[in-house]
């Protein structure tokens, strides 16, 4: 279970089942994401006849992730349509821990599902995703996918209301709640982002302390989201959820487990950790395996304390308020 990961919101009901699942790329783990104003934007447009064209802008940078979904939307659609497709996402950072390539795989499907009158439910969609997910190796190689673990999440946050969400096997979000603040973000300075084919090296080397976690805390969690966490969400308390995202990433090895990206998060662990310790934050987590961090904050006091204990272990800290909606359409012709 990764708890917790913080994920851009993809920037973008009529009901088709879709069955085209690779099923390779499913793992029955679970989530709790908190989504973050920080868009993804998708221009899709139809262009000629559909003999499956596509034309991708030059100011997008992930071009191979543009071209998977794209595929894999044909795919589900059992259509291959002409489309330029462009995408602006200057102010997102990939491979820091934040979702940004799920975002970017979800926002693309969601506006190729737009263009059609949304005929696949975002339930399903979600799913569907997170089966076919695939993450470029280089930014234009268009050919050749890195297969990744992909829970769901960063996906499920932009086709789901609630600013936290929980997601459990198969990338379903059993339960959303409205967060009314902010995220505090940061992320090591001297980070180098690596590319997919290097994170999942380095992470199949270190697949045995995965394991070894889930045979020995996997129920302990379970139990605490199930039976503490979700009836407390329900009445608008996200504090047991947040005990039990601590505890598992601060207290039982969760971030030394992902320390393989960046091994500095060990030592930021252990000086920012008094920030939940002391109630001076709501949540406190790296996202996913990281490096970046991030704290939830209502109020002003506990945001300048936030900013100030990351930017004091030389971190790149930003303020961004969190999304309790799903994709915006900016303009549908």
């Amino acid at each position: 279970m990764v708890l917790a990961r913080l994920t851009q919101r993809d920037s973008f009901n009529k009901r088709m089942r879709v069955f085209a699942y690779s099923g390779s790329t499913s793992f029955q783990a679970g989530e709790v994401m908190a989504s973050i104003k920080k868009p993804i934007n998708v221009t899709t447009k139809f262009i000629g006849n559909n003999n499956g064209q596509l034309v991708i802008g030059d100011k997008t940078k992930r071009k191979a992730l543009v071209n998977h979904a794209y595929l894999i939307m044909c795919q589900a659609l059992g259509n291959s349509p002409s489309l330029s497709i462009d995408i602006d996402d200057e102010l997102v950072m990939k491979h820091a821990g934040l979702g940004s390539s799920g975002a970017t795989l979800g926002a693309v499907c969601a506006s190729i599902n737009e263009l059609y009158g949304s005929p696949i439910d975002n339930l399903d969609l979600i799913s569907y995703i997170a089966n076919n997910y695939g993450e470029e190796i280089e930014d234009d190689d268009r050919e050749n996918m890195k297969l990744v673990q992909c829970i769901g999440g960063s996906i499920a946050d932009g086709l789901t209301e609630g600013g936290i969400a929980i997601i459990t096997g198969n990338a379903v979000p059993i339960m959303t709640a409205n967060y009314d603040g902010n995220a505090v973000v940061a992320i090591p300075e001297d980070y180098v982002p690596l590319s997919a084919k290097e994170l999942m090296e380095r992470e199949e080397a270190h697949m045995s302390g995965f394991q070894e976690y889930g045979e020995k805390y996997a129920s302990d969690v379970a139990y605490k989201v199930l039976h503490r966490g979700l009836p407390q969400l329900c009445k608008g308390d996200m504090s047991a959820i947040a005990d039990a995202a601590f505890d598992h990433r601060f207290n039982r090895g969760s971030i030394q487990n992902c320390s393989f990206v960046y091994p500095r998060v060990n030592e930021i662990a252990k000086n920012v950790r008094h920030l939940y310790e002391n109630g001076d934050c709501d949540m406190l987590a790296m996202s996913s395996v990281g490096p970046a961090f991030f704290a939830l904050v209502d109020n002003k006091e506990d945001e300048l304390r936030c900013l100030d204990t990351f930017a004091k272990q030389k971190m790149s800290v930003s303020t961004v308020s969190v999304h309790n909606g799903t994709y915006d359409i900016k303009e549908k012709e």
